[in-house]
Formats: structure tokens, sequence, C-alpha cells
């Protein structure tokens, strides 16, 4: 029984550096995250782009 109690206790709070520590990596996985974002919507558009494109050679060929 009290091992079911002591798995439901809250973790203990973190330690100022780990706090500094989890600060750095979010800010480390939010810059790589617009990183990628960025680099996704360049994706899509070139994406779109070529598709344009193609649509226009089929109906070319096509007439």
């Amino acid at each position: 029984m009290q091992e079911i109690l002591q798995a439901d206790a809250p973790e203990p709070p973190c330690s100022t550096k780990e706090l500094a520590e989890l600060r750095v990596r979010d800010a480390q996985l939010t810059r790589e995250n617009n990183a990628l974002t960025r680099r996704m919507e360049t994706a899509v558009t070139e994406a779109t782009r070529l598709s344009h494109e193609l649509a226009v050679v089929v109906r070319e060929r096509d007439e």
C-alpha cells in the first residue's frame, strides 16, 4: 500500500540549475522548431509553384 502512495506522490520541485537547463533546452527547441517551420513553409511554397508550372505544361501539351 505504501508503494502505491509513494508512486502517486508528486515529483520534488526542480533545482534552480535544473530550471535553468530546462529554459536553455526550451529556447534551443524553440529555435529548431522555428527553423523547421520556415523550411516547411519554403517547401510548401516551392511545391505549389511546381504544381502550377506542371499544370501549365500539361494544359499546353493537351492543346
